[in-house]
């Protein structure tokens, strides 16, 4: 037998061994191996809200879960090998950009498992021609203790917050709707010199609120915003277009503020 590998993902647990307690559930058994890695992401609170949860995936991680996005139902198995999931990949235009996500039983799995912000999450493919879409997939999790930590924080002095009034224009409570989106820290937005953090296209128009930003020209385009923390420092920064290594993208200029990456 080779030497076992490190296997990619949040558990990074070895290969198992060659015997039957070890093999992966599927129309066919097989053994659970890195090669059959597809990607891990940080759930954000969108992801695992209360009611109809949403796993948001950007386009590339769409096709390392399939060869040709397109709206499908899939099956997924958790990582104890004891239940399998419907799934719904979808994709969809909003705002004229793609978006792909992931519905159906994600809810159920996310409810099952007491998925939490911050926990980390695997997806494994295995081919399998029997199946309608030719593989079948195992979703693997790793709980984040400090984020069920803060989770617990949150739910604690919850009703403090709600009732919480916010300095600026207009003040009003911090309703659930306001959300705009959630990011995690990467080395590069906390450098200690010139921290700039960066967005995506959709993100920008998420946190603006303002679709029509795409018919600026490349680079013509600034917003000053005015950003409260949670201990109500006032902060203006600024929304501006850039030119990143090959993308388009937008970055937003900020103090560390003792940030830093994961965060």
């Amino acid at each position: 037998m080779s030497e076992r590998r490190e296997i990619p993902g949040p558990s990074k647990k070895n290969a198992p061994e060659e015997n039957p307690s070890d093999i992966w559930p599927g129309p066919m058994n097989r053994l659970f191996t890195c090669k059959a890695y597809c990607f891990s992401r940080i759930l954000t609170p969108p992801d695992v809200r209360p009611t109809n949860p949403e796993l948001c995936i950007d386009a590339c991680q769409g096709l390392f879960l399939f060869d040709s996005p397109e709206t499908k139902f899939f099956a997924v198995y958790d990582e104890n090998k004891t239940k399998s999931y419907n799934m719904l990949f979808s994709h969809y235009v909003t705002w004229q950009f793609v978006r792909y996500s992931i519905t159906g039983e994600w809810e159920k799995f996310v409810t099952d498992h007491n998925l939490k912000a911050g926990d980390e999450i695997s997806f494994y493919r295995f081919v399998e021609k029997s199946d309608r879409n030719g593989y079948f997939y195992v979703l693997k999790f790793d709980k984040n203790p400090s984020g069920l930590k803060d989770s617990e924080n949150v739910s604690a002095d919850e009703s403090t917050r709600k009732k919480k009034i916010l300095p600026g224009p207009g003040s009003s409570l911090m309703r659930n709707e306001s959300f705009c989106l959630a990011k995690i820290i990467t080395r590069y937005d906390v450098i200690e010199e010139h921290p700039e953090l960066y967005f995506d296209t959709q993100e920008a128009v998420d946190l603006t609120g303002r679709p029509d930003i795409v018919n600026y020209a490349m680079g013509t385009y600034s917003k000053d915003l005015f950003v409260f923390d949670k201990d109500d420092r006032q902060y203006t920064m600024k929304l501006s277009h850039c030119i990143g290594v090959g993308l388009d993208c937008w970055n937003m200029k900020i103090r560390t503020l003792g940030s830093r990456s994961g965060n």
